[in-house]
């Protein structure tokens, strides 16, 4: 009679593919089964975009067509470059063995099974440097201040929260005025790397507008000095000389209740 197909079972497991022919073409692998009269393949294509700094290493994803797993079950190795020499990195520069500053990179991405390698694919990518642009707040104070304060406002993205232990932002004292002097000035902003060998503000591009410092001055009629300068009236038999009280500056008052006598009727 007829065949039951209904009483069958299997037996043994299928033979599966073997590791054949590798190609390697641009960013994919393409893998072909080296078991006689099968045609299968698969393929594994590195991703990379280029990035602005962060302080986070670029992120390189691997995409695998359908039955990947058929032919290999290893992990892509990764080694990275920095013109064309292996990147030597530290816990200032990298991240988990990822480089994170700005600068142009390669990753070498090899493919390992037990039978030997299967191509290497190389990929360029940039980390590009980060916008600061910092303005220098306007400052008014008066003459008697001989340090002032600078404070500063972002007009782009601060910069990278994880850097601010890093970077060292503090007026520029060279432009300091003479702040007992009167008058409005430029005032500017130093921004470098906190520690020498950090070199985390090279991955900024840094643009710092200074900003206004105006010294102002309140006379203060508080110095009683008798010279000619100052004397409203001169001493006579019956008073004695009045003078006007001066700041400072050199300035005096003008009112009779900035004024002192000096001397006997």
């Amino acid at each position: 009679g007829r065949p039951n197909n209904t009483d069958t079972f299997e037996h043994g497991s299928p033979l599966g593919h073997s590791e054949g022919e590798t190609i390697v073409d641009g960013n994919t692998f393409t893998v072909f089964c080296g078991r006689e009269g099968c045609t299968a393949c698969a393929t594994l294509t590195v991703n990379v975009s280029n990035k602005t700094y962060d302080a986070e290493p670029v992120d390189i994803t691997f995409s695998t067509s359908d039955g990947w797993e058929d032919f290999h079950r290893g992990t892509p190795e990764i080694t990275y470059y920095q013109n064309d020499i292996p990147y030597e990195g530290n816990i200032f520069n990298t991240k988990e063995g990822k480089p994170i500053l700005a600068g142009e990179y390669t990753a070498m991405i090899s493919l390992k099974s037990a039978t030997g390698s299967w191509g290497t694919i190389r990929v360029d990518y940039t980390i590009s440097k980060r916008s600061l642009v910092v303005q220098v707040d306007d400052r008014e104070i008066n003459d008697e201040v001989s340090v002032p304060n600078c404070t500063w406002t972002y007009l782009s993205q601060p910069p990278v929260a994880a850097d601010m232990t890093y970077l060292s932002m503090q007026a520029d004292n060279s432009t300091w005025p003479d702040t007992t002097k009167p008058g409005t000035y430029k005032i500017n902003l130093l921004i470098s790397d906190k520690y020498g060998h950090i070199p985390r503000i090279g991955s900024y591009d840094v643009q710092i507008i200074p900003g206004n410092l105006t010294v102002k001055h309140s006379h203060v009629y508080d110095r009683e000095i008798d010279t000619t300068k100052y004397l409203k009236s001169v001493a006579t038999c019956y008073s004695p000389a009045v003078y006007y009280k001066s700041c400072r500056c050199g300035e005096f008052s003008t009112t009779d209740s900035g004024t002192f006598a000096m001397g006997g009727k």
